[in-house]
């Protein structure tokens, strides 16, 4: 996937919620990257996990779902 921003290639991963409370991150394969600490968010998420792809020179994730 080309980021949209940079046009750069994105890396395919997945968002991982990363305990009750304790935020999430961006995995690829044994690599994470936290995101935040927001306790809410992954609180709602806890224990999902979606594909997304990050773009390691703009720094942006896009996450795609479907219902």
């Amino acid at each position: 996937m080309r980021c949209p921003y940079c046009e750069g290639k994105m890396r395919k991963g997945q968002l991982h919620a990363v305990g009750v409370g304790a935020g999430l991150e961006w995995k690829e394969g044994s690599e994470s990257l936290r995101l935040n600490t927001d306790p809410e968010l992954a609180a709602r998420i806890s224990g999902d996990r979606i594909a997304a792809y990050n773009c390691d020179f703009c720094r942006k994730i896009i996450v795609s779902y479907e219902y």
